[in-house]
């Protein structure tokens, strides 16, 4: 149960909420979950993420300029993970994501809004070495991204803005490292995982490449009552320039970090937690439209099919 308690909190925490994100609205694209699980076993997750962005900066500072033309952005997205323990060593997993919508205003000039599959991702996961003794866990993984469509989504034969396409119309390529250390005796865990995204570039779309994403997360969590967990979430989330066939584009790009207060309540096989990101630090190249808030919702159910 611990380890399944712990899973809630990747999954649903490594996500960009902004105009920009890692996974250009892909929150698979930085959610991979933890650690490996035992042989025959399979976990289901579905989570819900809402996001929302009315303000834009250049470096760290608020841009206050009334001819800005996006007054706000806002997404709402499910995700379903599929983990699967083909050894004792060695998991199986799947990602697939939804956009609700992602939508854009431009005050008079209207909306753009779009809806639609994001990136789906293949990954498996090794445990290199596990202490039980020591409470010590040490897994990689290494997966494929595959976007669902290459196209961009039209609206009166016009494509619609980047920033509200549900995919990124690219393969791409995700490691992760993914470290635990237990502290039973005092009811804490402390977690470590840095999570790589490489993104490709899309030839029905001028060579254009998102830029790579580098997460790093440390997680401490602590049990406050049976069945009760409460978690911090120190985050810090860096990408790189989008690139196209003419060059790099300068507004893009980021060096951002949060805070995350968290629960989690398990009963059962079943768990659910909840978060809210809380932006301590951020950094955007040029000028950017940044993420507000976000909170999110997540959900899940592990079983045991070698019927023991």
């Amino acid at each position: 149960m611990k380890y399944l308690v712990v899973f809630l909190f990747f999954i649903i925490s490594s996500s960009i909420v902004s105009a920009q994100c890692c996974s250009v609205g892909s929150p698979i694209g930085g959610t991979t979950s933890i650690g490996t699980l035992p042989e025959n076993n399979i976990r289901y997750t579905v989570f819900y993420r809402n996001g929302y962005g009315d303000r834009y900066y250049s470096g760290t500072d608020i841009v206050n300029d009334t001819s800005i033309q996006v007054k706000y952005a806002l997404s709402n997205y499910v995700g379903l993970f599929i983990d699967y323990g083909l050894v004792e060593r060695l998991t199986l997993g799947f990602e697939f994501g939804y956009f609700i919508n992602k939508l854009q205003d431009w005050g008079s000039k209207g909306s753009f809004e779009a809806s639609g599959l994001s990136s789906g991702i293949i990954v498996g996961k090794y445990n290199l070495l596990k202490d039980i003794e020591s409470e010590y866990e040490l897994t990689v993984s290494a997966g494929l991204k595959i976007p669902f469509s290459t196209d961009r989504i039209q609206k009166n034969f016009v494509d619609l803005p980047r920033d509200v396409q549900p995919s990124p119309g690219a393969f791409g390529f995700v490691t992760q490292l993914f470290f635990h250390k237990g502290f039973s005796n005092i009811s804490t865990n402390l977690f470590l995982v840095n999570r790589i995204e490489i993104n490709g570039s899309n030839s029905n779309d001028y060579e254009y490449k998102y830029g790579n994403c580098y997460n790093t997360s440390i997680f401490v969590t602590k049990k406050i009552v049976d069945n009760l967990t409460g978690i911090v979430q120190l985050r810090n989330e860096i990408k790189d320039k989008d690139r196209e066939d003419i060059g790099e584009i300068q507004s893009s790009g980021s060096n951002l970090f949060f805070i995350s207060p968290q629960l989690n309540y398990s009963f059962g096989d079943f768990s659910v937690s909840v978060l809210y990101d809380i932006p301590i630090y951020r950094y955007y190249n040029v000028r950017q439209l940044g993420g507000k808030y976000s909170f999110a919702l997540n959900f899940i159910w592990q079983m045991d099919l070698s019927g023991e």
